[in-house]
């Protein structure tokens, strides 16, 4: 049966004004070692700028990295995924821009601070052959309604551009599950029908309480996943690597199933009922 370790971390981006052990060369290495210690099959990163690219690269021995920056005139992030080039090929991808040109690079809402974009491709597990999309984002951090929007608008892209047989998403939504950004792509009628890959209430993912005075202890970094995976663990990771913190975030970590009923009913034609 198909097994699947997924990570979403926010990276923090580099910025001049960070001092002390906030600074990208100083936590770099950090990053790399609690990416390579989790040892995840696919990755959803966040905030990942041109800059911090050839510090990141060194990934690349192991990982198939995509991602297009959002185009934006300042702080032009990627919100990159990353899968193991032995275990995943690609069979296609996007970039799709949370506006009402999706697909026009640079595009935002009215009211939202930056570009918003949704990375997204279809993958081919080599070892099970299964096909299944997996897609990444990163959702304004200012208003609601401008989240809202973002997931609406999320939804159609992913809706018309997945394929395969299940759904991960991950990412940073600057939400929590209770919001109603969260609960239209995670409701039955939502046409995405993603659940959160948390079994119980992890606390907060920030790692800077003061970063973080809105969500009263929840998490913001999600892992979202569609109703046919198991979740086996989901884990917010709080450790130091190379003696420092790797991000103003904490990694989250999540080990999924695709159960062999599942896919022995996908091959044969018949449906199993959940």
């Amino acid at each position: 049966m198909p097994i699947y370790t997924v990570m979403t971390f926010n990276l923090k981006s580099g910025s001049p004004l960070d001092t002390g052990d906030l600074r990208w060369s100083r936590r770099s290495k950090a990053v790399l070692a609690a990416i390579r210690q989790a040892d995840p099959d696919l990755i959803g990163v966040q905030e990942l700028t041109a800059a911090m690219l050839p510090q990141f690269s060194a990934l690349s021995e192991v990982y198939e990295i995509y991602g297009k920056s959002r185009h934006s005139l300042i702080a032009d992030e990627r919100s990159c995924i990353l899968f193991k080039k032995d275990r995943f090929h690609l069979q296609k991808e996007a970039t799709f821009w949370l506006s009402d040109q999706p697909e026009h690079a640079g595009s935002q809402l009215a009211w939202s601070i930056y570009p918003r974009i949704v990375s997204a491709a279809v993958l081919e597990d080599v070892r099970s052959h299964v096909r299944f999309t997996f897609a990444n984002t990163h959702l304004d951090h200012m208003f609601p309604f401008v989240r809202s929007r973002q997931t609406d608008i999320l939804g159609a892209c992913l809706h018309g551009f997945q394929e395969g047989r299940f759904l991960i998403l991950t990412g940073d939504f600057n939400t929590t599950l209770k919001s109603r950004a969260l609960q239209e792509i995670t409701a039955v009628y939502s046409p995405l029908h993603l659940k959160s890959a948390y079994r119980q209430d992890p606390g907060n993912t920030m790692r800077i309480p003061l970063h973080d005075p809105f969500h009263l202890g929840q998490p913001i970094d999600q892992i979202l996943v569609s109703p046919q995976l198991h979740v086996i663990r989901t884990e917010v990771l709080h450790g130091r690597y190379e003696g420092l913190y790797p991000s103003d975030h904490y990694p989250v970590l999540c080990r999924l199933e695709y159960p062999q009923q599942i896919l022995d009913a996908a091959d044969a034609g018949t449906t199993v009922h959940q």
